[in-house]
């Protein structure tokens, strides 16, 4: 793959340097003067090399959490410092490991304290199998330092007899660049080469939770078994941003928008480990609305925390994984958990049917539900931290709910897809959400700094999971940006087409612009997918239009077979999802279901079902409904499919798309009915991870003469979008909200 602009960035190649606070999560530098120099110092003695420092770094191991002073990957190895600010005269006396520090009641160990954080890292490395011998050994070289910024090496040899250890590090050493390069450059005996720095960055950067194990080296692919294993088993590293917001535990609000598959259920996973490690007596929720994502958070934040504690699992009493509603048949949720303990009856999702209309959409019933507890004003304070994951899908009480029931500083970090929400492509605000006090203040805002230099609100761009075509695709048609006659909804400003991570190559959106065309591009860097190397875009995006529902049924099932059978696709990497209407997806479901079975349930040797049908799933188990079964084909409705992914993706019913593109009834509500489904369409699309399968019927609707000039656009190795720009009319009013400090 060599220089393919999707690999891990070059930084190594470049001897680029890195910093991150991993106390804060930020870049800022410690307060501290002698702290501060010491950075400097290590930094200018390992200039002509790759070098990533980490500041208070998480010491992983069981007990009280704790954190390194130091931790450096250079390009010569790995070192460790543990820094002790004291001047000579500070030290009353040294016996053995113990110093006596004037005024202190206890002696400290400073050089046990670096050994200890050296073993931590170094078994870290260990515990990869690249990075180990054949005896489980290191391959990169671990040092640790005990550093004096204040204490010259004369000052030390006429206060004590002893002589100086060589794991000392003395003022005058320090700041000597040639002194200090050698000293941390001992232990090396050559120059380590990119691909186990590579993995020792992985490592780090606690990447072992979200990665396979194998480099990202030139393969040649046979089959979609053979891509999908690479996709699997490659090197992926958590992104400095990543990585920097999930350390983040600011104690304040905080927001995190971006586009699908940018890694936000991830970030949130790490934050939950992080704060449930560093805080294991605080009680923390993460929050969803959709039930399959409970099986990926409680796999991810275990991995994480794993990490942390070095093999330990999260005391799941004090971190809480829940459903937004909860119930005696789905299990604990937060309105169910809430209610309860603040005393109040929670209702079921039958008896908020029965109260507020049994036509009633679920997220305002749960919504009506969140109002009439607040109102009750006996919301207990139960949480220190409260994560929201897919945020977009909840409502404003429900946020207001977990507001009231967090203790101060009212920690509440929530997770928003950037046009994504299933009934709208507005962003609703932090005053919108949390609401407003007597005095019409907003109880919660996010466009300001806190404490640490950390941002309010982040902004993540880069979409990892989907491949650039596909997700083009799915912006333009989510949007209908392509359809006869105006647009659906859209974002009408360069900068709200910056968060999705587009970039304006022809025109531009200024209020004189209206109506005039631009054109957009999406780089690569905010796509970094690797099979556009080895895939076209026409084959990872293909559409096909039946005679009818069964003739698109037996279409699907004979493309599912073929990958099973000729392309070695495992029946669990399979997902469908449709955009059938309720009232008229039964009949085509049994039907599919029943097929799939018939052709493809003789594979499994168990001679159990081949289809998993995830609604099905979540009726009849809860909570303990998983949204993938091993050697199992999913179905799921696309309001399940949230947060999660497969490798190949059928989206099934494009027609019904179509049917409300006919509908007679005014703009507005014309409007309002066309969104649901076209957000659908999106959230659909993005849940790939490789290839995916557009499916209806009628070739002759205008769907499909939509679709088509979408794809003509996006199936090209230089893909960009073009249309025209749409005025900032009441249909796009709340699309381009900043409510944001930029990063």
């Amino acid at each position: 793959m060599g220089s393919s602009p999707y690999n891990i960035p070059n930084r190594i190649a470049t001897g680029e340097h890195k910093y991150l606070n991993c106390q804060v999560g930020e870049n800022v530098r410690p307060d501290n003067d002698s702290e501060r120099t010491v950075l400097a110092c290590v930094e200018e003695s390992l200039s002509e090399q790759f070098l990533q420092l980490y500041y208070k770094y998480p010491q992983t191991g069981r007990g009280d959490a704790e954190y390194i002073d130091l931790v450096g990957l250079a390009s010569s190895g790995s070192f460790i410092m543990h820094i002790v600010d004291v001047q000579v005269s500070d030290i009353e006396s040294i016996t053995g490991p113990d110093w006596k520090l004037v005024g202190e009641p206890t002696s400290i160990r400073p050089e046990s304290t670096a050994g200890d954080a050296m073993i931590a890292v170094r078994r870290q490395f260990e515990n990869r199998e690249e990075l180990r011998t054949s005896d489980r050994q290191s391959v990169i070289p671990v040092s640790d330092f005990v550093v004096l910024p204040e204490i010259t090496k004369t000052e030390w040899s006429n206060a004590f007899e002893e002589s100086p250890s060589e794991r000392l590090i003395f003022k005058d050493t320090l700041t000597d660049r040639a002194a200090l390069r050698d000293k941390l450059m001992a232990s090396s005996q050559s120059v380590l080469d990119d691909e186990i720095l590579r993995h020792g960055l992985a490592t780090l950067k606690f990447s072992d939770s979200i990665s396979g194990g194998q480099l990202n080296v030139a393969i040649k692919p046979k089959s979609k078994r053979d891509l999908l294993d690479f996709l699997d088993r490659r090197l992926k590293i958590l992104t400095d941003q990543q990585l920097k917001i999930g350390l983040q535990v600011p104690d304040a609000p905080q927001q995190i928008r971006g586009i699908a598959g940018s890694g936000k259920t991830v970030v949130c996973a790490l934050r939950a480990a992080k704060i449930h490690w560093e805080h294991p007596d605080w009680v923390v929720a993460v929050a969803f609305r959709t039930h399959g994502l409970r099986q990926t958070h409680e796999e991810l934040i275990a991995a994480f925390y794993r990490n942390f504690s070095d093999g330990d699992d999260p005391d799941w009493d004090k971190l809480h994984v829940r459903h937004g509603w909860g119930g005696r048949r789905t299990g604990p949720g937060m309105y169910y958990e809430i209610a309860r303990e603040s005393n109040e009856s929670p209702l079921s999702y039958d008896d908020a049917r029965m109260k507020f209309g049994r036509f009633t959409k679920t997220p305002k019933l749960l919504d009506q539900c969140c109002r009439d507890l607040i109102n009750t004003g006996n919301i207990e304070e139960l949480y220190d931290a409260i994560i929201i994951d897919e945020a977009q899908d909840l409502t404003p009480h429900f946020f207001r709910m977990c507001h009231l029931a967090l203790a101060e500083p009212k920690r509440v970090y929530w997770a928003y897809d950037e046009a994504q929400n299933l009934a709208s492509l507005e962003a609703l605000s932090a005053r919108d959400l949390f609401g407003v006090d007597e005095n019409g203040n907003p109880w919660v805002s996010v466009s300001r700094k806190l404490p640490g230099g950390v941002n309010g609100t982040h902004i993540m761009r880069k979409s990892f999971r989907t491949p650039r075509s596909i997700l083009m695709t799915a912006h333009a048609f989510g949007m209908g940006l392509y359809r006869e006659g105006s647009v659906i909804q859209t974002l009408t400003t360069q900068d709200g087409w910056d968060r999705l991570g587009y970039e304006v190559v022809e025109g531009d959106f200024k209020p004189s612009s209206v109506g005039e065309q631009v054109v957009i591009k999406r780089p690569i860097k905010n796509s970094p997918h690797p099979f556009w190397e080895f895939q076209e875009p026409s084959e990872l995006l293909r559409l096909y239009w039946g005679e009818g529902w069964k003739d698109e049924i037996n279409w699907v099932i004979d493309d599912i077979q073929q990958n099973l059978e000729e392309e070695n696709v495992l029946p669990h990497e399979i997902m469908i999802t449709h955009l059938w209407p309720f009232k008229k997806r039964q009949e085509p479901l049994d039907q599919l279901k029943a097929g799939l079975e018939e052709r493809l349930g003789g594979l499994r040797e168990d001679r159990d079902p081949i289809v998993h049908h995830v609604t099905e799933s979540v009726s009849q188990q809860g909570r303990k409904a998983n949204f993938k079964e091993e050697g199992k084909i999913t179905i799921s409705e696309v309001h399940h499919a949230r947060g999660n992914e497969a490798g190949i993706v059928y989206v099934m019913g494009l027609d019904s798309v179509a049917e409300e593109v006919s509908k007679s009834v005014s703009e507005s509500g014309w409007r309002r009915q066309h969104v649901r489904s076209r957000n659908k369409a999106f959230v659909a699309l993005t849940r790939t991870q490789g290839w995916c399968r557009l499916t209806g019927t009628d070739p002759t609707n205008k769907i499909a003469g939509e679709l088509n000039r979408v794809i003509n656009d996006t199936r090209n190795t230089d893909p960009k979008l073009q249309f025209n720009v749409p005025g900032d009319d009441s249909p796009f009013k709340n699309m381009d909200i900043v409510d944001y400090i930029e990063d």
